[in-house]
């Protein structure tokens, strides 16, 4: 099977061994003059083989995906350790790659080794409340795949090159075989009909598949019909360039970006495995960002655009002066220019018409009460020796430039719960590329407040919106 999913060649054979099999891949050699790549969960022992074969001795043999993911999956609960085995597929991810289909090429052996020790790291040595089940499984096959990433087995996999549609097909296949007994003249009969309807209905949905299945009970749902697609949101464009948003005024296209930030939010929503709660990602602490896997300023900043860039979405920077978040809010409440959103920052004391200085002054003076008046909120995700500065640290979130501290951390879920926002913020934390914040109580507007956090040194904010793709 090629990296398109259609069946090139195939065999029936009583055994998979190389010397049963190795004619399949000589004369698939001799019909396409070239094989590039070649991905099976056996690699090392077939690399080894395929050398003694002069037409397949540069055929590049690599250990396939879908078996390498799954040597780790299934030593895990998928019940109660799904998080484990999600984190896990990221380990074979480029930076900003975090679609629910891999879209790039799997990184190079440096960054394969960087990626599996962070997940070491996370999940069998420093985090106690990951109590995997089987965890000295889990460390044994990490060990094996290592040594496979060292070797290069896992390097540079191009986009689709795996046997998980093998797998597929060999489901739909069973589903007709194990119903009854056939000869060997039969069985290649169907298989024959089987793939060549395989290679076509992608081309030709409109194919007739005909209602006799050669005597075999036919199932209540054809399965060999193509299901449809899952429809992917495409953004509405806007009409402006992305220079134009560089200055936030009020007869820019408002109407458009909302549209776009309720869209955007159904879209990030929908893509479970990347979003998490800031509850969930402060109460399981930053065990795995170690300073020797964070990134470069500016590895952060291109891996957060590369992250942006599956949204549609562009950032736009602000200054770097301490108030990062509080210009970012700001801007991005004015973006919303929402009815409700405006009566509930009068209710709390905010007037965006005064510009931006003084509404960040106000809302640092609002949430340095919010953090004084429900310390109970906000304490238990403080450290230790942090609590009993607790007065002190929300005091001081009242100076201008103020954040970079232990409580800094707390003050988008404290802004989230007096103006009653939520906050979508695209990171370039490894493996976290969305955190969700939700108010305490029931937003005034179902649209959240799209924001980039970069976590390089003390960490920046900026500001989201919708960006052009010239494709």
């Amino acid at each position: 099977m090629n990296e398109e999913g259609k069946v090139l060649k195939w065999l029936l054979t009583s055994s998979t061994k190389f010397e049963k099999v190795s004619i399949l891949f000589t004369e698939l050699f001799d019909r396409l003059g070239k094989v590039d790549i070649l991905c099976l969960d056996n690699c090392c022992t077939w690399k080894n083989k395929m050398k003694e074969v002069d037409k397949l001795q540069n055929i590049d043999i690599k250990l396939d995906l879908f078996h390498a993911i799954q040597r780790i999956t299934k030593c895990l609960d998928k019940r109660i350790e799904k998080e484990a085995a999600e984190d896990f597929a990221m380990v074979f991810r480029r930076k900003g790659d975090i679609l629910k289909e891999r879209k790039k090429i799997t990184p190079n052996v440096a960054v394969l080794l960087r990626n599996i020790r962070r997940f070491e790291w996370k999940w069998l040595k420093s985090n106690p409340k990951s109590k995997l089940k089987n965890k000295e499984g889990v460390k044994k096959e990490v060990r094996n795949l290592k040594r496979h990433i060292t070797k290069g087995c896992l390097s540079d996999l191009p986009i689709g090159c795996g046997t998980n549609k093998n797998e597929r097909i060999h489901r739909k296949i069973r589903k007709f075989v194990k119903r009854d007994h056939m000869s060997i003249l039969l069985a290649y009969c169907l298989l024959l009909r089987f793939f060549f309807i395989h290679n076509n209905v992608e081309e030709d949905t409109t194919i007739n598949l005909t209602h006799e299945i050669f005597g075999l009970k036919r199932h209540k749902r054809d399965i060999l019909v193509k299901k449809q697609p899952n429809t992917i949101y495409q953004p509405i464009p806007v009409t402006k360039g992305a220079h134009e948003y560089t200055k936030v005024s009020h007869d820019m296209d408002v109407m458009n970006q909302i549209n776009i930030i309720g869209n955007t939010f159904k879209k990030v929503v929908s893509l479970k495995s990347s979003l998490i709660t800031v509850d969930k990602l402060l109460s399981q602490g930053m065990s795995c960002h170690r300073a020797e896997f964070m990134d470069t300023e500016e590895e952060s900043i291109s891996t957060l655009k590369e992250v942006l860039d599956n949204f549609d979405l562009e950032l736009i920077p602000v200054v770097a002066d301490g108030n990062c978040f509080f210009y970012s809010t700001y801007i991005a409440l004015v973006l919303h220019d929402n009815e409700d959103m405006k009566k509930q920052l009068e209710t709390v004391g905010i007037n965006l018409d005064l510009g931006i200085i003084k509404t960040v002054s106000t809302m640092r003076s609002i949430v340095t009460q919010e953090l004084q008046c429900n310390p109970s909120k906000y304490k238990p995700y403080l450290q230790d020796k942090d609590i009993s500065r607790y007065e002190e640290l929300a005091e001081a979130m009242r100076n201008n430039g103020e954040f970079a501290s232990a409580i800094g951390d707390l003050v988008p879920r404290a802004v989230a719960n007096v103006l009653q926002v939520q906050f979508q913020i695209f990171t370039s934390l490894y493996n976290i590329p969305v955190i969700y914040i939700h108010p305490d109580s029931s937003p005034v507007v179902e649209a959240p407040l799209l924001l980039a956090f970069h976590h390089s040194g003390s960490g920046h904010y900026d500001v989201v919106i919708a960006g052009i793709m010239v494709k």
